[in-house]
């Protein structure tokens, strides 16, 4: 004997479940993604800017590679003023906010230290 299975009635409903509308101000999420793009933008300009300072002065002095690193930070030092000069809000200095610009500082700065210091045409 085969035994048949049975399915739920077809009319029965269920109960839709709604579920709250999350809090998201989306002008204020678009303005804080510009001012970290502008934000990335001016460290990634100061990193070269300090580069080109670094391969100067070796230049013209005849020093050591140590001076780049006190040159790079003589910058990580100046970046809040930097923010200041030109216009943009400096961001509320948590761990997240340090880090992320020094890390792109730091990175911009190495990769513009080591082609300023050995161009393609000498």
């Amino acid at each position: 004997m085969s035994a048949k299975k049975t399915s739920k009635s077809k009319g029965e409903e269920r109960e839709e479940i709604t579920l709250p509308e999350p809090d998201f101000d989306e002008v204020e999420y678009k303005v804080e993604e510009v001012l970290k793009g502008k934000r990335a933008v001016v460290d990634t300009g100061l990193g070269i800017f300090l580069a080109a300072v670094t391969v100067a002065i070796q230049t013209q002095m005849d020093v050591t590679g140590r001076i780049g690193w006190a040159v790079l930070g003589a910058g990580l030092l100046s970046a809040p003023y930097l923010y200041q000069a030109s216009g943009i809000k400096p961001p509320e200095w948590g761990f997240k906010e340090i880090a992320t610009t020094g890390i792109t500082t730091f990175f911009s700065f190495l990769a513009f230290w080591y082609i300023f210091s050995n161009p393609p045409f000498v």
